[in-house]
């Protein structure tokens, strides 16, 4: 009789023990794991695109800010002087 209890201690324990291990070296629910990832991909997806969004409107406006600086300065070399300076802040 005592062998039969001292057994399934035994086999508490060890199914115990085989729990504390998995939760102790992060065995956690794949499925929940998996699914945090997917919400994690899907975010740095929305954030990549915004990026890639910003940046080709970034190069346009950096595009237009050439063409008026290369207006502005033909504008400033075929001007005369004196028209110039009545534009001019004193």
């Amino acid at each position: 009789m005592w062998t039969n209890i001292v057994m399934l201690v035994m086999l508490v324990l060890f199914f115990l023990a085989v729990g504390f291990m998995k939760q102790k070296e992060g065995f956690d629910n794949p499925t929940v794991t998996s699914q945090t990832q997917q919400g994690d991909i899907a975010t740095l997806q929305k954030q990549l695109t915004q990026i890639t969004l910003n940046s080709e409107i970034l190069n346009e406006i950096q595009d237009n800010i050439n063409n008026l600086s290369d207006q502005t300065n033909t504008l400033r070399e075929n001007v005369p002087d004196g028209q110039v300076q009545q534009y001019a802040p004193n």
